[in-house]
């Protein structure tokens, strides 16, 4: 019973050990069993240790390489945080996939994700230091306040590379939910429902709008070239298959 208990809450327990597994000492880095502990709840309570996904060998891999770092690691101190944000990093991603099968749970994770992308964008907006890498960017960037500093690992401020690299996950996301919105719109009724749909569609287009915003003030080149390949494969999933080998030509050539 209690094992049931603990798996029906490991969204909680997650959440409540994340800070700590952001931003991890060595006296306390006994917080990073948590998560295998949420595993070991799940098999007990009869749902599984682990949700079968495509994904499951290679994180496998990647979790006894991690195991294999820390004991050829000069100083546990500084190879801890890495190691802490991939075991958080590997307990969301199979708390997503245990919950994320069901229709209400995908959307309020969805809806999370991208409420997470504009808490981000905030964070980096703030506390990004400035570059001059584009003139007329620079200006606007350097005027910004530096209210978030001091955060473990980066106490000058954010690198602007690290926040692109970040904002790149949600980008994504977020332009195909403001591309689904327009289906919504014209499959909601007149009356009270359009007002719930404007206000979803006005949401998502705002939250788009301010990501993207920050992710070009980032200046940053290779941000700027991986969201270029990222909308070349979207493009390609989704347009006609007599275009995608055009589409395929055309991003060969452009990287050549």
């Amino acid at each position: 019973k209690m094992a049931v208990f603990v798996d029906r809450g490991q969204w909680a327990i997650l959440l409540l050990a994340s800070p700590w597994l952001l931003f991890p000492t060595p006296d306390r880095s006994a917080i990073i069993l948590v998560v295998p502990a949420l595993w070991i709840c799940a098999g007990l309570a009869g749902r599984g240790c682990l949700p079968s996904t495509p994904l499951n060998v290679s994180l496998i891999v990647l979790g006894i390489m991690v195991l294999v770092s820390l004991v050829a690691t000069y100083d546990i101190a500084v190879s801890l945080p890495k190691v802490s944000g991939l075991v958080l990093g590997f307990g969301a991603f199979f708390a997503v996939a245990r919950t994320g099968g069901e229709k209400a749970w995908w959307l309020r994770i969805l809806a999370g994700f991208m409420a997470l992308g504009v808490v981000i964008a905030a964070i980096g907006l703030l506390g990004m230091q400035g570059g001059n890498k584009i003139a007329f960017l620079s200006p606007l960037l350097n005027r910004l306040p530096m209210a978030v500093r001091g955060l473990p690992g980066a106490e000058e401020g954010l690198n602007p590379n690290q926040v692109a690299g970040s904002l790149l996950w949600i980008i994504p996301a977020m332009t195909m939910a403001a591309v689904h919105n327009k289906h919504l719109w014209r499959q909601t009724p007149a009356g009270a429902s359009r007002g719930h749909a404007i206000a979803v569609i006005s949401l998502s287009a705002l939250s788009l709008l301010f990501v993207s915003s920050v992710f070009v003030l980032t200046q940053s080149r290779s941000g700027y070239i991986g969201l270029a390949a990222m909308i070349a494969l979207m493009l390609m999933v989704g347009i006609d298959t007599r275009w995608r080998r055009w589409l395929a030509v055309g991003m060969i050539v452009g990287l050549i």
